[in-house]
């Protein structure tokens, strides 16, 4: 690690503001804006097609197209069987000490599995169709089958397009993720999505297709764009000296061993967000899915801070952890957890402010899921206020930790549905997601706390929190309560509130290191090559 990127103070205690960013803060500022662009692009094309979907098709046909495309997003996630993860942390790993002689061997022993583990869940799919079709759809069978089997003719497309792009932030470069994942594939299935309809096809099948096509191209993108990068790390980086001693992959032991945790956590993850709307379809009836899986969406546009952040900050966290800097990691560990609350606790309160207003975007029938967007709002409070715990424990090497968060979190999930769901509807839904929440996030903080001294609330999150909770939330509810919870009162309290909560912000923007942000946006940085942990330049 060059002498850049070490902490000036170590860990950000409550009482330190830092009058400088290191180098390492501004690269991590640069990376997280430009996966914020990507992020709400994403957001903003994925909601549209909900949108489209859902008043073209009506309830029952959008409740079965949401229902199979998210055990789609389960079946593609078990497929890559954790790769992703895996191909960050070695290729990241090789590169560190100058190993570009292994890169090749940390591809192969990555990718492989995913190809032959992604045809053999298609297959799997494919004969199981009918059974879980009639499982999720119990009265519209007939029109989940053929989507489900359109669907696992797929799967390897999306594991391996997913697998690569993920992968390539080993290289320490965002530029695949972004461009093709973020941006092309979002605005592909848009594309697709409403030529189908415009061409008359509104069944489950043509809008799954259309839906899931665009996974075909960002495969083959994926695969010329990660060659390269590869061809290009091995011109940039010499292999290490003879006789050195140095950390790579020699078998895939070692990678598996790491990896295999974390692509059990991987499924379990998207289970915990895609699980839900199976689930609602199955007990409840795909109309109510479709309310669900609607307003559900919204809860992207918080997401996408984290996305953005969380694939700026794995690489470093990644790089620090492994080179024993464990102050350098807790400072990008609070630095981060800041500017996640920066961005996100204005959208989540601003969710459970409009919870009344918000389902009318979808038209009439969809008022039952504003009490969902009030549950689900607060607790994506909790879970940001966590920060990226689970990045962290798992570029600790803590990938069981994670995987027994994760399961533990599903268990409580499952159950709660199982519970509620029959008995109060959409709104039991809500209840076990929040409580599933809650637990895979509380729990890890204390873990990384107790193990490894490291926690997300230095002074810059605490006073995040403080500013958002008094701006966005008690002065909207108070505005409500006085003047009445009508859309003209909380829009005049809501934009009240975010001007003070930015001039806060503004005025505290050393302590939120909110500078480091501003010189991303504005320019690269001369020294951005020299600052990286690894040594290596951006791609």
């Amino acid at each position: 690690m060059s002498g850049a990127d070490q902490p000036s103070g170590g860990l950000v205690t409550a009482g330190e503001a830092p009058t400088r960013a290191p180098a390492g803060i501004d690269r991590l500022a640069r990376d997280g804006l430009l996966g914020l662009v990507g992020a709400a692009v994403s957001a903003v094309f994925n909601l549209v097609v909900v949108v489209v979907v859902v008043h073209a098709a009506g309830k029952p046909t959008a409740g079965v197209v949401f229902a199979v495309t998210s055990l789609y997003l389960i079946a593609v996630t078990l497929a890559r069987l954790g790769s992703p993860t895996g191909l960050v942390y070695f290729l990241v790993r090789a590169r560190t000490h100058g190993r570009a002689d292994t890169l090749r061997r940390v591809m192969r022993i990555g990718l492989a599995p995913v190809v032959v583990g992604s045809v053999v869940v298609a297959g799997i799919m494919l004969a199981v169709a009918p059974v879980v079709a009639s499982w999720i759809a119990p009265e519209h069978a007939s029109t989940a089958v053929l989507p489900l089997r359109v669907l696992a003719l797929l799967v390897p497309f999306a594991a391996v397009s997913d697998t690569l792009l993920m992968g390539s932030r080993g290289f320490n470069t965002m530029r695949p993720l972004i461009l093709v994942e973020r941006i092309a594939r979002p605005i592909g299935q848009v594309v697709l999505t409403v030529g189908a309809i415009l061409l008359g096809a509104k069944g489950t099948v043509a809008l799954t297709s259309a839906w899931a096509l665009p996974y075909v191209a960002t495969a083959a993108v994926a695969v010329w764009w990660t060659a390269g990068l590869l061809r290009r790390s091995e011109r940039r980086n010499p292999p290490a000296a003879a006789g050195t001693e140095v950390a790579a992959v020699t078998t895939g032991r070692e990678y598996w061993v790491f990896t295999a945790p974390r692509a059990l956590q991987s499924v379990v993850q998207i289970a915990l967000q895609r699980l839900d709307i199976v689930l609602v379809s199955a007990l409840v009836g795909p109309k109510d899915a479709a309310i669900y899986a609607a307003v559900t969406r919204f809860l992207v546009f918080g997401q996408l801070g984290a996305q953005a952040i969380t694939s700026a900050v794995q690489p470093q966290l990644g790089a620090r952890l492994f080179s024993g800097d464990v102050p350098g990691a807790g400072r990008v560990y609070q630095v981060s957890t800041c500017w996640l609350i920066l961005l996100t606790w204005p959208v989540y309160l601003s969710l459970a402010v409009f919870s009344r207003q918000i389902p009318a975007f979808f038209g009439r029938g969809y008022d039952a899921g504003a009490i969902v967007l009030v549950i689900l709002g607060c607790a994506m409070l909790v879970a940001t206020g966590a920060g990226l715990v689970d990045v962290v424990l798992a570029m600790a090497g803590r990938t069981t930790w994670t995987l027994g968060n994760s399961v533990l979190a599903l268990v409580v999930d499952v159950s709660l549905n199982l519970i509620l769901l029959p008995r109060i509807g959409i709104a039991g839904a809500a209840i076990a997601w929040a409580a599933a929440i809650v637990c895979n996030n509380v729990l890890p903080v204390t873990q990384l706390a107790v193990s490894m001294r490291l926690h997300p609330f230095g002074r810059g999150t605490l006073l995040t929190m403080a500013s958002a909770a008094v701006w966005l939330g008690l002065l909207p509810s108070a505005a409500g309560l006085v003047f009445g919870w009508t859309g003209p009162v909380l829009v005049a309290a809501m934009a009240v509130g975010l001007v003070g909560y930015v001039a806060v912000a503004w005025r505290l923007r050393a302590v939120f290191e909110i500078d480091s942000l501003v010189r991303a946006a504005r320019r690269r940085p001369r020294g951005a090559h020299a600052a990286t942990p690894e040594g290596i330049g951006w791609s």
